[in-house]
């Protein structure tokens, strides 16, 4: 791992010239602060104080829940909580933080852009905090309404796909305790957007008196150029940045943007400060960048680069730098796949093997990695028409002491280390007994191969609960999925990793069912905690290891819902599925749909009620 070469240089530099940067800027601030009284002034003569308030801190979220739906006085319930994110008894897991950020070579040049930027990372001056900050408001959401419920025949213990690695030395310093965070934001964002509503309340405050003057068109005009003016001069904002890849993930040109917006309109350009270490990279007026990997390219690289709009003034954010700073990693061919065919090998046909390796590189389009991996699995296959299982998948978790704990592959595709040895990260089970579509030619009467294979590999990634039937959940080894689940008050069912059989009857659909709760899934499902499948009877292997086909129905159907039709199946991942991987520690890019796409846990034929539905 390269040394970071030129810091010290840049950092020097950098320290030389911050000796007058506070009084240069406060100089700067003073002459336009002295700019912006007079303005206010004006404003005072011609109308109300123009003292900045926060934007109304109160929910104006509606949620609808369908009259027949068999959850309905749950979602009403539920809409009259609290935002579940202000509970107080939300669970009882640490949050710690495993970064897997590597150190990086500074360039020598353009110290002083990297000083002003490292400025930019402060927060919000004291000046500003005086003015009272708005709560996000959660968007107007409603309901999807609920179905009639899909059971099935039976299935074995699933503790057999959750069975434990034995301790390594590579588990043992990876506790769930340590998992790795979601990756951050750019640099910067959370304080912008806190800085953009100050100055939006302003501005819209601003607009509304303007507008009630009786003052002739031309006048109103005057002012609300002053008003744009005094705006842009004085409350000038950071560009806002969204790196991301889009194209050569798996081959072909690699091409992105850095998805640089400059809220004021001001011209913006592009500085490399960390060049890739494995190629080069050439970025483009407009934030377009194209990478091209040298010989030694090994799947990943990093580069990092400042959206430069200028010395500007913002007096709610008075030693805001030059720029907004953005770290591209870059992907290809990042995540490779090594499948052993084993038990039932022949069912595997070279059709049938392509087709689950296509869906798998498909599947890791979603996911930035830091480090190139190999994920290994154990590949077998059945052909048996009268059972009950469609495919099954898993991965161990990397330890068997109390804790949350990732799966081996979930582990693996994290950090780059191999928390089992020789042994395969992870198993996968196809029935080849049942009717089978694969690619776009699934018929009426087949089930998708494509989104089954989806949905079992999201499995092992750690889409996994691990639970058992009530009166059955006494270990104290768990999945960081799990470690998310909470009722519908958030509150959450573990205490020091034991599971309180208290809420026994929540894994049966009573008081109101069980939860995901993780930060991300919540915001993607309009602030709401993520419902999980809970049948009024226990479905081993399904129960609480998927999305609740009661809540997400119709057109709603998500990729991990407990169960499937035959026909062409859901292939996307939803923004709640998206949500609860970034809740699981990764870095997930949305893809563009492919016209369909779904998956499974243990998929499973239905019996009852709705025609020969698969349960997953």
């Amino acid at each position: 791992m390269a040394v970071q070469r030129g810091r010290h240089r840049a950092t020097h530099h950098g320290a030389h010239r911050s000796q007058t940067f506070a009084v240069r800027r406060w100089l700067q601030l003073g002459a336009a602060s002295a700019g912006m009284g007079a303005a206010l002034l004006g404003y005072s003569l011609l109308g109300p104080s123009t003292g900045v308030a926060a934007a109304d801190t109160e929910s104006s979220v509606s949620r609808a829940s369908s009259a027949d739906s068999p959850r309905a006085d749950r979602e009403t319930r539920r809409a009259a909580r609290a935002d579940s994110a202000e509970r107080a008894d939300s669970d009882d897991r640490s949050s710690g933080s495993e970064r897997t950020e590597a150190a990086v070579e500074v360039s020598d040049t353009d110290a002083d852009l990297d000083a002003e930027a490292d400025l930019d990372d402060s927060d919000l001056d004291d000046a500003a905090d005086t003015v009272a900050e708005p709560e996000d408001a959660p968007d107007e959401t409603v309901a999807p309404a609920a179905r009639e419920r899909r059971s099935h025949a039976g299935t074995d213990d699933s503790e057999a796909r959750t069975s434990l690695v034995a301790d390594s030395a590579a588990a043992q310093e990876i506790s769930a305790l340590q998992t790795a965070d979601v990756p951050e934001e750019a640099p910067g964002t959370a304080r912008q957007q806190r800085i953009a509503r100050i100055i939006d309340s302003w501005t819209t405050r601003r607009q509304a008196w303007i507008d009630s003057l009786p003052v002739d068109p031309e006048r109103k005009a005057e002012l609300e150029a002053s008003m744009w003016a005094t705006r842009r001069a004085l409350m000038n904002q950071t560009p806002t940045v969204a790196p991301i890849q889009v194209s050569g993930k798996l081959t072909g040109p690699i091409e992105g943007t850095i998805g640089a917006i400059d809220p004021d309109g001001d011209a913006l350009r592009y500085v490399i400060s960390v060049r890739p270490r494995e190629g080069t990279v050439v970025i483009n007026d407009d934030g377009t960048y194209t990478y091209t990997p040298d010989a030694d390219f090994d799947g990943v690289d990093v580069f990092r680069v400042i959206a430069v709009d200028g010395w500007r003034i913002n007096i709610f954010d008075p030693f805001r730098g030059l720029g907004t700073r953005a770290r591209q990693v870059i992907n290809q061919g990042a995540i490779k796949y090594a499948f052993t065919y084993t038990t039932g090998s022949e069912a595997w046909t070279p059709e049938r093997r392509e087709a689950l390796e296509r869906v798998a590189d498909e599947l890791t389009t979603y996911f930035v990695v830091e480090r190139p991996v190999v994920l290994t699995f154990d590949v077998e296959g059945m052909d048996d028409a009268a059972s009950s299982t469609l495919a099954s998948a898993g991965s161990d978790l990397i330890s068997g002491r109390a804790g949350f704990w990732r799966t081996t592959v979930q582990n693996k595709l994290l950090t780059g280390r191999d928390a089992n040895g020789d042994k395969a990260d992870g198993e996968i089970e196809f029935n080849f007994g049942k009717a089978w579509g694969y690619g776009d030619d699934v018929t009426a009467d087949q089930y998708d191969f494509d989104s089954t294979a989806l949905h079992e590999l999201m499995h092992a990634f750690g889409f996994t609960a691990g639970m058992s039937a009530p009166g059955d959940n006494a270990k104290t080894d768990w999945s960081i999925y799990a470690s998310y689940i909470v009722d519908e008050d958030g509150r959450s069912p573990f205490r020091f990793y034991r599971w309180n059989s208290a809420f026994d009857p929540n894994l049966e659909g009573a008081a109101g069912g069980l939860y995901f709760g993780g930060e991300h899934a919540v915001a993607a499902y309009g602030g709401y905690l993520v419902p999980l499948y809970t049948p009024d009877e226990w479905e081993q292997g399904s129960s609480m290891g998927h999305l609740d086909d009661a809540t997400f129905t119709g057109d709603d159907q998500k990729l991990m819902n407990a169960q499937t039709d035959k026909g062409l199946g859901i292939r996307t991942l939803s923004a709640i599925e998206i949500g609860i991987l970034r809740d699981l520690g990764y870095t997930v890019v949305p893809q563009t749909p492919h016209p369909a796409w779904a998956l499974a846990g243990l998929v499973l034929i239905g019996r009852r009620r709705k025609k020969a539905p698969a349960q997953r």
